[in-house]
């Protein structure tokens, strides 16, 4: 027993933390991805107030915040960003209309984690987006 912790805690010293296998969490924006979706919805942020909740949290004007990198890297849950147009077709017939999102996968299927209002209450706020997730998440894990 002594041997298996000790392995365990040496694994994890030299690999690291592993990311959790059992849920997957997809962070979908309300936008495509391709060169012409990203256009789309500048022209649709800068010159019509189009927001996206989901991409307020994840970017500043032009580029991935910093903030949300770091809290990615150190996330013990598997969390994958993807654009309308990069979803697995399950998850697109999940989250059709409802985006941006937040939905975990578990062995059960899809759950919403987060709704789009929900994501507008964290007005961009990276650390309180991951501590809500945090919570979710774990209550997804427990069902």
């Amino acid at each position: 027993m002594y041997v298996l912790f000790v392995l365990q805690l040496l694994s994890l010293l030299l690999f690291g933390m592993s990311k959790n296998n059992i849920i997957t969490i997809y962070c979908v924006y309300n936008a495509e991805g391709s060169i012409i979706g990203e256009l789309r919805y500048l022209i649709l942020k800068y010159f019509y107030g189009f927001k996206c909740s989901m991409c307020e949290i994840t970017h500043t004007n032009f580029s991935e915040k910093e903030e949300w990198k770091n809290k990615i890297s150190q996330s013990s849950y598997s969390i994958k960003s993807v654009h309308l147009d990069e979803q697995p077709e399950d998850l697109y017939q999940f989250s059709n209309g409802k985006t941006p999102c937040v939905v975990g996968k578990n062995k059960k299927g899809f759950k919403f984690i987060f709704t789009n209002d929900e994501l507008n209450s964290f007005r961009g706020d990276v650390h309180q987006f991951f501590k809500k997730l945090d919570m979710k998440a774990k209550l997804l894990l427990s069902h």
